[in-house]
């Protein structure tokens, strides 16, 4: 708050009178404005709100503007429980104009940077940061007085205490801090999750693309430098200042070797310019800190204060699931001391992805020449490996037994393979390409630093996959492309080389690897950890059994495919003129990929570790489970039998959200859906009005729109993998999801045709069948066959079935 009543103070001189701001010959009082103005300015609309910001940042002076950048950043990011400018909720395909209007004014050459960029030239121009804001484990790191270095010289500590209170941040790191941290509030959380938009294409995810392509450059160019940025020189410039960030310590990933060996003019005390230019210090600290805020922030969130607490969960989570393979002994370990179990959600997990691709890119991109750029690029990834481990396992392990699992299951498969990630101008492989890939021996060392990462989390999904419905199509295919990655050429070699350095009487050219190998687990797993082979005769056992469950599977999937193909051919013709009753959450052509995906997983597996399958039993299986049913007398009773004994599945959610169906235009019912929804939003008092009427136009609109009902949907964002059952009343509401029906559109099709056969107008055709329809509806209101308006009691009664 003090530095909001700092702003203000500098801004009191002008009057609020929009005549006197535009006149020409008061150009330099424009940049003076009263605390009602500034309200004024952040109400305006968002094109002009930014115009005039950028105006400000661009006349007025470095120390009018000091107390400017706190107010703008919380604005933006909405750090007190405010919802801020949306960045997560704003995405291209339904808000272009203020996505574009945003993206550059928050692009890394747009005001806001510049407005850093200016401050920056005041050395003793520092920015508060609260403790609260950062990762738990740094939190409680900090509060033990085991500071990382990186945090060291930022710290401020209560003068009577001596505690740590907040960080103090030079302005470019005040405003990084807040947008790495905009991801990772919990009130911002609320409102991004409680939106039905794609998080994955927000304004967000996108500038948290170009951020990381501007600071962390792959394709060999270099970071903006600063001074390029100061186009527009202040109307009074200030004594100038030599540029003071980073000459007091070197950046924490880097070696000093590096720096000074490159760094002849370091002293920076000629100019900023060539400060800027010259001293590797400055070509290279805003980089650090970018790689080294997203991998804290975004990495660090979501796993254990401690590496023994994490180990005593993860022995709780995999003794539960699977006490036979004993991976693990049986020790006490020290009690938690704060563990954060909350989930990420899908837009994290969508950044982090990127996050992962991103550093490789710009790990593969090293040039041998011994810069501080390449420096970074050298330390990048094993800085950061620790981290990533640890965020994908403790994910994998609390995520609910669902098809979402896939988003995580995706950035772990994207870690594992750096060497699809080269060449930033080439799209990667794509995997459904038939020539699998040679993992080139030069991919060794990351194998070998990385071993857990791969048969720890390889035997966690095998052990998850278990546990599910291989039979449904999301799941085989997540199943396929594990077993495809771990296919490709030489990678099962380096794995099993790998842990041959970790057994002993190894030949002496393994003993380096031994060494790298066993310090890497000991980092990551700590003392007393049993390491379990991937080719060990425990895992060995489990790939049986599970081998067993995959044939089975094939069965399942072959006998639900023939079941929904059967009901669909049943309906032939008259499926296009009535409303279809079966409620298949995939479509056929889904449903026949299920078998390709198992088989060729079955027959990964089988190679990948030697395994004999017998294509006898399943055969058998097949046979007799054909047999032991008392429907395999003919095709109608197989189909009844296995319709009266599955599963009473029924959609819970949201109906307009529900999958895409073989009957209905993909196209027509996600654009209708957005149309719907804007007019659902817009008008949503209108619309509720006219639903509870109770005179004729009230029983018309309760015949058009959808009644008011309660849906279920699971809140994977709670503690531990429980997921519980979150309700939600949708109200009133117009559905245009029947408008992209194949039946509907015969029909228009139809009566389209058939008016110009006999020369009638088209529109007045419609028009005539429109008002027709409208009689329907008020001839069955005054019969009675009009719906009542649902009641509250009805939706409580909805909220309790099925309970």
């Amino acid at each position: 708050m003090e530095q909001i009543k700092k702003f203000f103070l500098y801004f009191t001189e002008v009057s609020d009178s929009s005549e006197e701001d535009e006149s020409v010959g008061d150009e330099e009082k424009d940049c003076y404005f009263y605390p009602c103005r500034m309200h004024s300015i952040m109400n305006l609309p968002l094109h002009a709100r930014c115009e005039t910001i950028s105006k400000y940042v661009s006349e007025c002076t470095n120390k009018e503007l000091e107390s400017l950048l706190p107010v703008l950043v919380e604005e933006i990011f909405g750090i007190n429980n405010q919802a801020g400018w949306g960045l997560r909720l704003i995405k291209f395909d339904s808000n272009a104009h203020e996505y574009d209007v945003l993206f550059r004014f928050l692009h890394p050459s747009g005001p806001v940077f510049r407005l850093c960029y200016k401050l920056l030239s005041d050395c003793h121009l520092k920015y508060e940061f609260q403790l609260s804001f950062l990762p738990a484990k740094v939190q409680q790191m900090i509060n033990d007085g085991m500071v990382l270095p990186f945090y060291t010289d930022k710290l401020q500590y209560d003068h009577k205490t001596r505690t740590p209170i907040s960080l103090a941040l030079n302005p470019f790191e005040f405003y990084m801090f807040h947008f790495v941290y905009h991801l990772m509030n919990s009130n911002i959380q609320t409102i991004a999750d409680s939106g039905q938009y794609m998080h994955w294409e927000s304004l967000y995810l996108r500038l948290s693309e170009e951020y990381l392509n501007t600071f962390l450059p792959c394709n060999g160019s270099t970071v903006y430098p600063i001074t390029v940025l100061h186009t527009t020189p202040s109307p009074t410039p200030r004594p100038h200042i030599p540029f003071p960030t980073r000459p007091t310590r070197s950046p924490m990933l880097l070696r000093q070797s590096v720096l000074l060996k490159q760094s002849p003019t370091s002293q920076c005390h000629t100019s900023l310019h060539n400060c800027s230019q010259t001293s590797p210090m400055m070509e290279i600290w805003r980089s650090e800190l970018v790689a080294r805020l997203c991998v804290d922030f975004w990495l660090g969130s979501f796993t254990s204060d401690s590496q023994s607490c994490f180990r005593d969960d993860f022995n709780n989570y995999y003794f539960s699931m699977c006490p036979q393979m004993n991976c693990y002994n049986n020790q006490t370990f020290m009690n938690p001391i704060l563990i954060q179990h909350t989930l990420p959600t899908g837009e994290h997990l969508w950044v982090v992805r990127f996050m992962v691709k991103h550093l490789h890119y710009f790990s593969n991109s090293l040039i041998e020449d011994s810069s501080a750029m390449d420096e970074l690029k050298r330390v990048i990834i094993p800085s950061s490996q620790g981290k990533l481990y640890e965020f994908l396992k403790h994910t994998m392990q609390h995520w609910p037994l669902d098809t979402s699992f896939r988003l995580i299951l995706e950035t772990w498969l994207s870690y594992i393979q750096p060497w699809r990630y080269k060449d930033p101008n080439r799209k990667p492989r794509s995997s459904s390409e038939e020539c699998p890939m040679v993992v080139e021996p030069r991919w060794f060392p990351f194998i070998a630093e990385n071993l857990l990462a791969y048969s720890l989390i390889f035997q966690l999904l095998i052990t998850r996959f278990s546990r599910v419905d291989l039979a449904t199509p999301k799941n085989a295919l997540m199943l396929y492309r594990v077993t495809k990655v771990f296919s490709q050429v030489n990678l099962m070699d380096f794995l099993r080389e790998a842990e041959c350095s970790l057994e002993d009487g190894q030949l002496r050219s393994k003993s380096k690897w031994s060494g790298v190998v066993r310090q890497h687990i000991l980092d990551l797993e700590g003392q007393g950890f049993q390491y379990q082979s991937l080719f060990g005769t425990e895992t060995r056992a489990e790939l049986i059994k599970f081998v067993g469950q995959i044939q089975q599977a094939m069965i399942t999937a072959q006998r639900r495919l023939a079941a929904e193909t059967e009901i669909n051919q049943k309906g032939g013709f008259l499926s296009w003129f009535t409303i279809p009753t079966s409620n298949f959450e995939y479509t056929i052509d889904e449903r026949r990929k299920v078998n390709f995906h198992l088989q060729s997983a079955l027959n990964s597996i089988s190679s990948i570790f030697g395994l004999e399958v017998n294509e006898e039993p399943l055969s058998c299986v097949n046979d007799s489970f054909l047999d032991s049913t008392p429907s395999s007398n003919n095709s109608d009773q197989s189909v009844l039998y296995w319709k009266k004994n599955q599963k009473e599945i029924k959609y819970e959610g949201d109906p307009d959200l529900q999958p895409i169906r073989s009957f209905e235009n993909s196209i027509l019912v996600r654009s209708l859906y957005q149309l719907a929804l804007w007019i659902n939003v817009t008008y949503r008092g209108e619309i509720s009005r006219l639903y509870y009427r109770q005179d004729c136009v009230g029983g018309i609109a309760r015949q058009i729109l959808q009644a008011p009902r309660v849906i279920r949907t699971y809140d994977k964002s709670g503690p531990g993998g429980y997921s519980p059952r979150v309700s939600t009343t949708l109200p009133p509401r117009l559905s245009l999801r029947l408008l992209a029906h194949h039946r509907t559109l015969f029909f228009v099709a139809l009566i389209y045709s058939a008016a110009k056969l006999f020369s009638y107008p088209a529109s007045l055709v419609f028009l005539v069948l429109f008002f027709v329809w409208l009689g329907v509806l008020v001839f069955k209101h005054f019969l009675g066959f009009a719906p009542p308006p649902t009641t509250a009691r009805d939706l409580d009664m909805s909220l309790n079935d099925n309970y």
